[in-house]
């Protein structure tokens, strides 16, 4: 019987630490509270068997006792842990389910998020390579606030030297879908950029 006892207080435990898993920092909390109350009534349970004073049957109902208090304070504390965890972070329950829901979420938009830098990204080193093929000098080109315009455009300005080797300064561009425009002055660039740009 007493045998049972403490494998239902491991399987109390085994029950706890299933859960526990959710957050697993709190083992840290569980397993050692777990061993020493093992520990506390093993000692009790081992002082009483090699008492000489006690009758077997007395050392019998120590023994027992023991097993009851061991279960009895397992199921407590790890009851506690379980009920003190799901109060600070969901662990069980509809709450569970629903920080589940709340994570993959959260997860989904990041992943989202980063897809639409990765893409913006491309766009725009695309757009670079795009206008360094309009230039006199592409490796003197120095790119400054890119964006993103409408339709797939992409906005900004570029400084680079032209056929005499001095900078130019920087002038407008725009670039969509592999065709680049640099500021020339003309009407055309003007109204491309307000509609395209602003």
């Amino acid at each position: 019987m007493n045998k049972i006892l403490v494998a239902l207080g491991f399987f109390v435990l085994v029950a706890t630490c299933a859960f526990a898993l959710r957050e697993p920092e709190t083992l840290f909390f569980i397993i050692p509270t777990f061993i020493f109350i093992g520990w506390l009534f093993a000692k009790i349970a081992e002082k009483a068997k090699y008492n000489t004073r006690l009758s077997k049957a007395e050392q019998n109902g120590t023994l027992r006792f023991c097993a009851i208090a061991f279960l009895t304070v397992t199921l407590i504390s790890n009851g506690g842990y379980l009920y003190w965890i799901n109060s600070l972070t969901p662990i069980f329950g509809d709450e569970y389910t629903n920080r589940l829901q709340r994570e993959e979420n959260k997860k989904k938009a990041e992943q989202y998020e980063q897809s639409l830098r990765m893409e913006e990204f491309r766009k725009t080193s695309s757009a670079k390579e795009s206008v360094k093929k309009t230039l006199k000098d592409s490796s003197s080109a120095k790119f400054s606030g890119e964006k993103s315009g409408r339709d797939g455009a992409v906005c900004g300005y570029v400084n680079a030297k032209n056929s005499f080797g001095a900078y130019a300064g920087d002038s407008r561009y725009i670039s969509i879908s592999g065709r680049s425009l640099i500021d020339d002055g003309s009407i055309e660039f003007k109204e491309n950029w307000e509609r395209l740009c602003i």
